[in-house]
């Protein structure tokens, strides 16, 4: 029975990796699973309050997660400059009017008669509330596009090093320990 458990082990590894995988573990685990939500409502056209995300309350994790990202990726020398001084940003807004469908019936809602391109800018605000009080500054920190393309690329190098490189060294550890078990090495 141990010979088959050490076997199968790798295999069951995998399986297990990829259910927690399927079921959005490791999305919770490294946070982007917040980052796609804020991501998601910065292309809502719906307008406020879904598509501002305050740096408090009930949107602080979507808002700390998609700062995250940014501070990491964007090439906005101004933002950086700004975020390196030690300023707190407090607004993330989609800038811009929304692209208008034609053809669509007028009684739909906005957010079914419009959409952002990928090209709309993510605009961040310092010393301006949620509710859009306060005489701040504001500033292109991204497009939609390049953020969208920061969370894939993130979840492809998670895919790397934890699908690849981790289960590579647990399957030579594996073929090792079984090797050892049975006695050849």
């Amino acid at each position: 029975m141990y010979i088959i458990i050490l076997y199968t082990l790798g295999p069951i590894i995998v399986l297990v990796y990829k259910v927690l995988e399927y079921y959005g573990f490791w999305n919770y685990i490294s946070g982007r699973k917040y980052a796609i939500s804020g991501l998601r409502r910065l292309n809502s056209t719906s307008g406020y309050p879904i598509s501002w995300i305050g740096n408090e309350g009930d949107d602080k994790r979507e808002f700390n997660a998609l700062l995250k990202r940014i501070k990491r990726n964007t090439k906005e020398v101004k933002i950086k400059n700004i975020l390196k001084e030690g300023h707190k940003p407090s607004l993330l807004v989609t800038g811009g009017s929304p692209i208008l469908l034609e053809g669509i019936p007028k009684e739909w809602p906005q957010e079914q008669t419009c959409f952002y391109s990928s090209s709309h800018p993510v605009i961040m605000m310092f010393g301006v509330s949620k509710i859009g009080r306060g005489n701040g500054k504001a500033e292109k920190c991204c497009a939609l596009g390049e953020l969208e393309k920061w969370i894939d690329t993130e979840k492809r190098r998670w895919d790397f090093w934890l699908g690849v490189i981790v289960m590579t060294i647990f399957s030579i550890a594996s073929i090792i320990w079984r090797l050892q078990v049975l006695g050849k090495i």
